[in-house]
């Protein structure tokens, strides 16, 4: 079925004008692969519908594919979105798949005002069915240190001097937090060492699949503080399963009409290459991108009859501007339009109606007091980035190492070369700027033309004068590979990477045709904070407020019993265990335990 899938959208990818992953139906044999593709549908499990300004969301993402059930291999990228009433987004995130699960977290700042919001998900795939087909659900934020819009004050009179009206919260007559219906108790169960802990104890929380292979699956756990007032219930893995199929229905589509092609190969950019005096599309341009820093990325992408190129990234980076440049002679007389993510138009959507009363006063203060205590430690529970592994890509793939540090420093790049650097010199004519030449290990392809890729912390240099007179004294590492390298349609001999000592030449480097473009990336997958208390432990002096004990976005379930730990805090009171995902046959799965901590 995947190489089914695969096949298919290659065929529509070639097939078809495309334009930011967009294409054209134009016969009927394209229009029959397009239907013969499953549809796609994003649940987001996510730690709570109420939160505080100073507070964080976390969330899982599960993609799965209609038709089998399973989790989607389809889509590598998805969006979440939370929307105001003002269809003005709080975040927009980009989530990378792997084999349908991602997750991300998003700290809600003091800029954000009290109100009802949106939580949305969706793939590119999902965009050809329509906004009703997206995960939406509700979310409220509580912000004390703004004044409360009317919307969501008590219908009386209130004092137009007092400033501190977010202390008037009524609860709200809807359904309670805790969800009355669990579902996949036939498949996996959940179950605490005891019902009632101390402050700062351990917690243990058993996880069994109670039959072989068909509950073996994917799951994420929340264990936070049951609210006081009423909330939105969370959305529940059951109740989403029983809303796609209720929409899974064949969306209508003509000849002619454009559709959205899912990115099948990782985080698509695209963009287009016009002639600047007339502004037509120009076809068979190679655009190089560099995303520089350490760990950087390089790709050369070939522009289309429509000017429009594409570039898939389908691995982790660091940077947040990639770099474009035309690697033709004629690149002056270009310009290089990188494409935007655009949003869907949220205009039909209903959001939750909620009002705050003086009953809330000393709740929203004590909450707040919490927060802004486990804020100010938060460099001693910080998350960490997990980062990629090691890379093995053809661009770092080298055979010599110089470390400049090992010899006497000359002045200049041009004389590192003639006196460290082995099998590298610069080639002068005079019917082109000076060049670097590397020498193959087939002497007898030296007499060929061909230029190395030349990179400086990351940035492809095009032109090599550009840094011949570089100060070599900036310079830590030379790198140098002497194979002849394929890169899209772009051939190169060999390879130069040179690393300076900062590592940030790319923060000074700026040319007319370079195009330096902020790209909107995919969030960095996390290893969450883990407290614990143990013996001799310096955090034991440190303050705990956490309302959020505990968070884990993707637990695997396979035929082995999950034992999960974690430790209360000092808050008191009733603590929700609520466990969410899906089988490996994509029955959906919803636990709820409750423990109290006095």
């Amino acid at each position: 079925m995947r190489r089914v899938e695969i096949v298919t959208v290659i065929f529509l990818a070639l097939s078809m004008g495309t334009f930011y992953g967009q294409s054209i139906i134009k016969n009927n044999d394209l229009l029959k692969a397009y239907k013969s593709m499953p549809k796609e549908s994003v649940f987001i499990h996510y730690n709570s519908t109420t939160l505080f300004v100073g507070e964080r969301m976390y969330y899982s993402v599960y993609c799965q594919n209609l038709a089998s059930g399973n989790l989607s291999r389809l889509s590598k990228i998805a969006y979440v979105e939370m929307v105001g009433k003002d269809e003005q987004a709080v975040f927009r995130h980009k989530i990378k798949l792997e084999n349908g699960l991602g997750q991300g977290d998003f700290f809600i700042p003091t800029t954000v005002p009290t109100g009802s919001y949106k939580l949305i998900g969706y793939t590119q795939w999902m965009k050809n069915d329509g906004q009703t087909h997206f995960f939406q659900s509700d979310v409220r934020i509580l912000n004390p240190y703004q004044i409360i819009p009317k919307a969501h004050l008590e219908e009386k009179e209130v004092d137009s001097s007092k400033t501190d009206s977010i202390i008037e919260p009524k609860p709200v007559p809807v359904l309670t937090s805790a969800p009355k219906i669990q579902s996949g108790t036939n498949y996996v169960s959940l179950s605490s060492n005891r019902k009632k802990f101390k402050k700062r104890e351990k917690v243990s929380l058993k996880i069994n699949s109670l039959t072989k292979h068909s509950t073996y699956g994917n799951y994420s756990v929340s264990v936070r503080k049951i609210d006081d007032f009423k909330r939105p219930n969370i959305p529940l893995a059951h109740n989403y399963l029983s809303f796609n199929k209720k929409h899974d229905e064949e969306t209508p589509l003509k000849l002619n009409e454009t559709v959205f092609l899912p990115e099948l190969r990782g985080e698509l950019i695209s963009g287009k290459v016009i002639a600047k005096d007339s502004g037509k599309p120009m076809a068979g341009v190679r655009i190089s991108l560099s995303l520089p820093g350490k760990d950087f990325m390089f790709q050369v992408a070939n522009s289309n009859k429509n000017g429009v190129f594409y570039f898939n990234l389908d691995e982790q980076y660091e940077n947040t501007v990639g770099i474009f440049q035309a690697l033709d002679e004629d690149k002056e007389e270009l310009d290089i339009l990188i494409d935007k993510h655009n949003s869907p138009e949220y205009r039909s959507m209903e959001h939750d109606a909620f009002t705050v009363s003086e009953e809330m006063k000393e709740m929203i203060l004590t909450r707040s007091i919490h927060n802004q205590i486990e804020n100010a430690y938060a460099s001693v529970k910080s998350d960490t980035i997990i980062t990629k592994e090691e890379d093995t890509s053809f661009y770092r793939s080298y055979h010599e190492k110089y470390d400049l540090d090992d010899y006497t420093r000359f002045k200049t790049v041009s004389e590192t070369m003639v006196e460290i650097i082995d099998h590298v010199w610069i080639k002068k004519s005079n019917r082109r700027d000076p060049v670097f030449q590397i020498r193959p290990f087939d002497l007898y392809l030296e007499s060929n033309d061909l230029l190395p890729l030349v990179i400086m912390d990351g940035v492809c240099i095009q032109h090599h004068k550009e840094i011949i007179d570089f100060n070599a004294k900036r310079i830590k590492n030379v790198y140098i590979s002497r194979s002849r390298y394929l890169v899209g349609s772009q051939v190169f001999q060999g390879i130069m990477a040179i690393e300076t000592i900062l590592g940030n030449f790319h923060e000074s480097f700026f040319k007319d045709y370079l195009y330096n473009v902020t790209l909107f990336k995919p969030l960095a997958t996390k290893k969450y904070f883990f407290q614990e208390y143990l013996e001799n432990n310096e955090q034991d002096r440190i303050p705990d407020y956490r309302h959020q004990l505990f968070w884990k976005p993707n637990m695997v379930l396979g035929p082995e019993e999950k034992m999960i730990n974690f430790y209360t805090s000092d808050i008191v009171g009733d603590f929700e265990i609520l466990l969410e995902g899906f089988t490996c046959n994509g029955k959906p799965v919803s636990l709820r335990e409750t423990i109290r901590v006095e």
